[in-house]
């Protein structure tokens, strides 16, 4: 027996054939209880997958990317207010002097020399890409030449580290007498 006109179209009122399983569902319905599938065209298929979803990762990781540089670059203290904390002592130089050959009139020397010193860090925080400026001078504490040297280290809070560095002087090293090295700058890492 088929149902009456009248019925059908009561029944149509009532409830609607559902987006995914086409199954009759409420009408309010905006998600069906057999398959799950949502009534909105906007939220139905793979439209919400591919554009929503990668959306909501992709915003926050935006954001986090924009910011890390800024975040972690600059210390919450800066250089400035803790640079007497930072310290280098104990610096010494090394350098090879290649005899020189018989009968030469020439004095030969090597203008590449090495520095040897130990950071200190009396500060709460750690440090790294540590920039130094090395003084050298003759005995009468004249200054015979300036390097800017970068050390590719990392530095604890509240510790000392000892250091190598090499650089290259203008002038003998025979002349220098005292060598003296001061941190002019350095970056706070991120944690």
């Amino acid at each position: 027996m088929e149902p009456s006109t009248e019925t059908t179209a009561n029944t149509e009122r009532k409830t609607k054939l559902c987006r995914c399983c086409r199954e009759p569902i409420a009408l309010a319905a905006t998600r069906c209880p057999k398959c799950q599938g949502f009534q909105s065209r906007w939220w139905n298929g793979g439209f919400a997958v591919m554009t929503f979803v990668p959306l909501l990762f992709f915003i926050p990781l935006f954001f986090v990317l924009m910011n890390t540089g800024h975040l972690h670059s600059e210390p919450e203290v800066p250089f400035a207010q803790v640079k007497s904390l930072l310290t280098a002592r104990d610096v010494r130089m090394e350098a090879e002097t290649p005899e020189t050959p018989e009968g030469s009139t020439v004095h030969y020397f090597r203008r590449d020399v090495w520095i040897y010193g130990t950071l200190h860090n009396e500060s709460d925080y750690r440090w790294n890409g540590i920039e130094l400026l090395i003084e050298f001078k003759d005995a009468q504490g004249k200054t015979l030449d300036l390097a800017n040297v970068s050390l590719s280290v990392t530095i604890p809070a509240q510790s000392t580290l000892d250091f190598r560095t090499n650089c290259e002087l203008a002038v003998n090293p025979a002349d220098v007498k005292t060598v003296t090295a001061s941190v002019t700058d350095a970056k706070k890492p991120y944690r």
